[in-house]
């Protein structure tokens, strides 16, 4: 499929919304952690030198990797440690969101005319096409997140 803006081939334009919409909805679950992030530092009066605009030049994984290991995260560490399903979560929705991100263009496997993503299993080698199923579900698991953030910021507010 071409538009007028690209003559490469692209995929049809459904695919293309829910694949924007797998992106997005990631990005603003990102955007949501390193609120709660903000909201710990607020309500225990941290005076360190993590603030929005640090947190959010940060990657997904080294995120992750600050939280686990960094010194001057370790009263953040202490907090979501008593949340270990929240952070396993977001570990796992970045590395699907990975699969999506550093994915490449083929023609399906299903539909010899249709354009898609695939991506490679960093284990097995194996392709897999990115479907709009694996996308929907991709959405769906963050909708989840989403409210489980929600949960994680009102105990904050109301318990730290």
């Amino acid at each position: 499929m071409y538009e007028s803006y690209s003559r490469q081939a692209l995929p049809d334009r459904k695919y293309r919304e829910i694949l924007g919409a797998a992106l997005y909805v990631f990005n603003s679950n990102y955007d949501f952690l390193i609120e709660n992030i903000l909201h710990i530092k607020d309500k225990l009066q941290l005076k360190d030198d993590i603030d929005w605009w640090n947190l959010m030049n940060l990657e997904a994984g080294k995120l992750k990797r600050k939280l686990q290991q960094d010194s001057s995260f370790e009263p953040y560490r202490e907090i979501f440690d008593h949340h270990p399903s929240l952070m396993r979560k977001f570990n796992y929705l970045k590395n699907r969101r990975n699969r999506i991100v550093h994915s490449f263009t083929a023609t399906s496997d299903h539909d010899s005319h249709k354009q898609v993503l695939y991506s490679l299993d960093p284990k097995t080698k194996e392709q897999e096409e990115i479907t709009e199923a694996y996308l929907l579900e991709f959405i769906k698991e963050n909708e989840v997140f989403a409210l489980r953030l929600d949960e994680f910021r009102n105990e904050i507010l109301n318990n730290v």
